[in-house]
């Protein structure tokens, strides 16, 4: 009876490659429905969005070779036959926390597949459903599975590692046959738990990996203590320990130098017209003496000066001039400059010397010209300005540094004299005081404990929520107003983490939605370009105003 079982599921994963395939246009941004409440979205980086509430259909992305990455929404419940069958260049999916059907071959032969967590909504995995994924080589079920059903992961030659929750009590046949390089399995349970999980034959490789009982597949991490307190040059060590039963994982972090806090100058020799004097300032934390000589007495001797504050048409700039033999400094006022309110392009124009400045009637040259004109926005090189280019974390992180003024000292600590922020943000580079400010001040944290991932790309969801902490450190009385999501069709899409985030950036007409086919979409994942942050930034310093 097995044995025909067996053979039933594999004709049936077969006789999917005769399925008719999705009908996918070759537009740019391509959409559509595939479900009863469901619609999806795929751009032209190979993104898939399925968005709404609902099982997706059977057959619905089979053989589809345009999809890289599938984010499926959580208002999925269901995954059809054969949904994504055979998608040749699918290397991620993401499935939601309410999923509980993954329907047969749902993903099998997607041969550049690494790695998949199932969550525990799910109570079992689905027959077929990662057959000859050949480049899978790790898979995590969360606990809440029942059960791993017949040849789930057959002919999947390259998973190496499964982690396998105490939850699972069942296990079919051929689940595991053909995973040739499969050694090690990470069980949440004990070893007589594992003995009672009932497998089906033919998963000999399965009984042959080594077994690490008592995994724990996530860790919950209790408070923070302080090992070595940071001084004022040297950086200090917290850590803190998994409080899982039985669990002693332990997370190391470092704590940033603190930095000297410098009391006032206290002259110890005045200067005259033929000696120099003598003053210095103590550490009111560790005592370290600093000192500096006075330069003789004389006149100042000016440089040329430099804008510190540029003039708007409204409001007059400041221009600082510098004594080159003691550094003194004197500041003149810049006359306003009366530009009028509407570009009319030409060499007064801010952006007139990128030769890619859009238009002043295009939608996106009134943003260019506001952040171009104050300084947050940077030429990409001495003639571009690259506005459809995509906004990396850097470059947003270091516009809202400018924004504040770029301030040298944040919370006591002397940015130029601290250590990189992380593995990832080397010393010395345009961007490393800038997110050393992020960091100190709480506007973005990093990807990680370690990394920052400054040349990855911002999202507007993302955006949104870097803007709210900017507000909440900065303007904190803005955050009253807020909006709803409701009006967008792909509301569901918004990751949980930036909902009310999203709602208010939309509540204070910072996004406004992206048009397609006459509707407006939040594109919450979407990449913001360095136009559409331009856009949003002045239209949210109006609205702080």
């Amino acid at each position: 009876m097995k044995k025909r079982l067996l053979s039933a599921a594999l004709v049936l994963c077969l006789l999917l490659a005769l399925l008719p395939m999705a009908a996918f246009a070759d537009d740019d941004v391509q959409t559509g429905t595939c479900g009863d409440g469901l619609t999806w979205t795929l751009d032209a980086a190979g993104t898939l969005t399925v968005t709404g509430s609902g099982v997706i259909s059977a057959n619905a992305f089979a053989f589809n070779s345009k999809i890289v990455r599938a984010e499926i929404g959580a208002g999925v419940t269901g995954i059809g036959l054969g949904a994504f069958f055979k998608c040749a260049n699918l290397e991620a999916v993401t499935l939601p926390a309410g999923l509980t059907t993954l329907g047969t071959a749902a993903f099998a032969y997607c041969e550049k597949l690494a790695s998949v967590t199932l969550p525990g909504s799910l109570k079992s995995t689905g027959d077929c459903a990662f057959q000859g994924c050949t480049a899978l080589t790790a898979v995590t079920i969360l606990p809440g599975v029942t059960r791993i059903d017949t040849r789930t992961f057959s002919d999947c030659a390259a998973l190496k590692e499964i982690t396998i929750p105490a939850t699972v009590t069942a296990i079919g046949g051929s689940a595991f046959s053909g995973c040739l390089a499969l050694r090690t399995v990470h069980f949440g349970g004990s070893k007589e738990a594992w003995q009672a999980v009932e497998v089906g034959e033919h998963n000999t490789l399965l009984r042959l990996a080594k077994v690490d009982y008592n995994a724990v597949t996530e860790h919950h991490f209790g408070d923070w203590t302080v090992t070595t307190e940071a001084t004022c040059t040297e950086p200090g060590v917290r850590t803190r320990t998994c409080t899982d039963p039985g669990c002693a994982e332990t997370e190391t972090e470092s704590i940033p130098a603190l930095g000297h806090d410098w009391g006032e100058w206290v002259v110890a020799q005045e200067p005259t017209a033929e000696t120099t004097g003598y003053r210095y300032h103590l550490c009111a934390r560790c005592n370290t003496r600093e000192g500096e000589d006075i330069p003789k007495l004389h006149e100042h001797a000016w440089n040329a000066g430099v804008v510190t504050q540029k003039p708007t048409a409204t409001e007059p700039g400041v221009k600082t001039f510098t004594c080159t033999i003691c550094g003194a400094t004197k500041t003149e006022s810049i006359p306003a400059t009366g530009l009028p309110g509407t570009c009319p392009g030409g060499p007064t124009c801010p952006g007139y010397a990128f030769r890619d400045m859009p238009v002043p009637a295009d939608w996106s040259h009134e943003g260019l010209d506001y952040c171009i004109y104050r300084g947050y926005v940077a030429g990409t090189s001495a003639s571009t300005v690259s506005p459809t280019g995509v906004c990396t974390r850097a470059q947003l992180v270091s516009i809202l540094y400018r924004m504040q003024g770029e301030p040298t000292n944040v919370k006591g600590y002397e940015l130029s004299k601290l250590r990189a922020p992380f593995d990832d943000v080397p010393r010395g580079q345009w961007y490393t005081d800038a997110i050393w400010w992020a960091k100190l001040t709480g506007v973005v944290a990093g990807t990680s404990a370690t990394t920052f991932d400054p040349e990855g790309e911002i999202t507007r969801e993302q955006l949104a929520v870097i803007l709210y902490n900017y507000t909440k450190q900065f303007a904190p009385g803005s955050l009253t107003a807020t909006g709803s999501l409701a009006g967008f069709p792909d509301a569901a899409s918004v990751s949980s983490w930036a909902r009310t985030e999203m709602a208010w950036a939309v509540g204070n007409g910072l996004i406004s939605g992206t048009g397609s086919g006459g509707v407006a979409y939040l594109s919450p994942q979407g990449s913001a370009t360095r136009a559409q942050v331009a856009a949003i930034l002045m239209r949210f310093e109006q609205a702080m105003a």
